[in-house]
């Protein structure tokens, strides 16, 4: 099961770290896997430690493969660089 996080960047040009994005699902923490990038191009494109730039407006995803064991919990989602997560939970998107 794969779960998708689009984003897309307003303000200064900077890179964020790709091994510093974590999703913690109940049971599991989760890193980025851009071996499914290729599948969801049409939603944005997956981020590669890009520099991210003000001067262009691009969506960019990152894909989180998980257990089916966590695929109904509630997530927090989090860049370790920074204690403040994110609670999400998950959505069907067609």
């Amino acid at each position: 099961t794969q779960m998708l996080i689009a984003f897309s960047q307003v303000g200064n040009k900077y890179s964020l770290d790709l091994d510093h994005f974590i999703l913690e699902g109940k049971n599991n923490k989760y890193v980025p896997s851009q071996k499914f990038y290729l599948y969801f191009n049409d939603i944005g494109i997956g981020y590669r430690n890009n520099i991210l730039d003000t001067t262009s407006y691009k969506d960019y995803i990152l894909v989180f493969n998980i257990n089916n064991i966590d695929k109904d919990s509630n997530f927090i989602f989090r860049y370790v660089d920074n204690d403040r997560g994110i609670k999400i939970s998950p959505e069907v998107i067609y």
